[in-house]
């Protein structure tokens, strides 16, 4: 989605604008930040106007961690719902009453039984928290689908699949945190970097990952 900057433009930044154009181009970056800071366009943008399921399943990874299907699909819908505009997300209470009823093998399935116009199917093929006994940093790896109900079709993936290592460069020493602390905290971080391929968002919050602290 391209962006008219000069149009979005605040009367009293111009004399900003003024200064980087005598200073170079090394100053624009910057100037093109203060304008808009969600500098990143959403890669998938037709969940617009639409009631949207969000689906998580992890079926290998359920004994060591029963509910991250549930919470992780719960916080991408949540982050949905205040980004992307005019979306209907489907409740997570009615999804997962509806799931917990059946036995489904298809997200498109679920999404015509919920009266979805598009389901964004999320499988968490891998989920991991720490490095050792010592050491905790979050490991998952997630294939990413959108499905349009009525077509019956898979509409978009990713080019590759989502891999989030996090903290990315050092771990925390398990003896600072406690494990259910740091697993919502990676948990949110996760949801974030799956949710983001459907809005617009700030690329810095790559650069800030290793402090990054979310509740």
């Amino acid at each position: 989605m391209q962006r008219d900057l000069s149009r979005s433009l605040p009367v009293r930044l111009w004399p900003l604008l003024a200064l980087a154009l005598s200073a170079g181009c090394s100053m624009l970056p910057g100037i093109a930040w203060v304008i808009d800071p969600d500098d990143v366009d959403a890669e998938f943008e037709e969940l617009s106007g639409k009631r949207v399921a969000v689906i998580c399943r992890a079926t290998s990874l359920e004994y060591a961690h029963p509910t991250v299907s549930r919470d992780l699909a719960v916080r991408v819908a949540a982050l949905l719902r205040k980004n992307v505009r005019k979306v209907e997300v489907v409740d997570e209470r009615e999804l997962a009453d509806w799931v917990d009823k059946h036995d489904w093998h298809d997200y498109r399935e679920v999404g015509r039984a919920l009266k979805a116009d598009m389901v964004v199917g999320i499988d968490l093929e891998r989920f991991e928290l720490s490095r050792g006994s010592t050491l905790l940093q979050g490991h998952a790896d997630v294939r990413l689908a959108v499905y349009d109900v009525k077509d019956n079709v898979k509409v978009w993936e990713p080019t590759r699949q989502l891999s989030v290592k996090f903290p990315p460069n050092s771990p925390y020493a398990a003896a600072d945190r406690q494990e259910d602390d740091f697993r919502r905290q990676f948990l949110g971080v996760l949801a974030e970097r799956v949710a983001r391929h459907f809005y617009d968002y700030d690329s810095r919050k790559d650069f800030a990952f290793d402090s990054t602290v979310l509740r």
